[in-house]
């Protein structure tokens, strides 16, 4: 009699958490010293600069060229390490699948 009871509530307990997960949908945002990672629905990697550097980018530059896109607008990149120039440069990585909200110009260390 005790196991079936132990069993009912530990299932019981499993069944509650479970619909908190549901519910609350799991925080699976990182954050990073330039900004916050999280999953893409699709698994492809994207990138979103929210962060004119205080009105210096003129030109913003990723990996060299010229950002063509809006601030917030979400675009596709290719997985890996990328650079981006508005009057100071910074460094980062995305990793395959990911969506990288660029939010601050915390200049690369080393």
């Amino acid at each position: 009699m005790y196991q079936t009871q132990h069993k009912q509530r530990l299932w019981l307990a499993a069944a509650i958490l479970g619909v908190l997960l549901l519910i609350t949908g799991c925080n699976s945002t990182a954050e990073t010293a330039n900004g916050n990672l999280s999953f893409s629905e699709d698994n492809n990697t994207y990138l979103l600069v929210t962060d004119a550097n205080e009105g210096r980018c003129k030109p913003l530059l990723f990996d060299g060229s010229p950002w063509v896109h809006g601030f917030g607008e979400r675009v596709a990149i290719t997985p890996g390490k990328h650079v981006l120039s508005c009057g100071t440069t910074v460094t980062f990585n995305v990793p395959k699948g990911t969506v990288f909200h660029f939010k601050h110009w915390q200049p690369s260390l080393g």
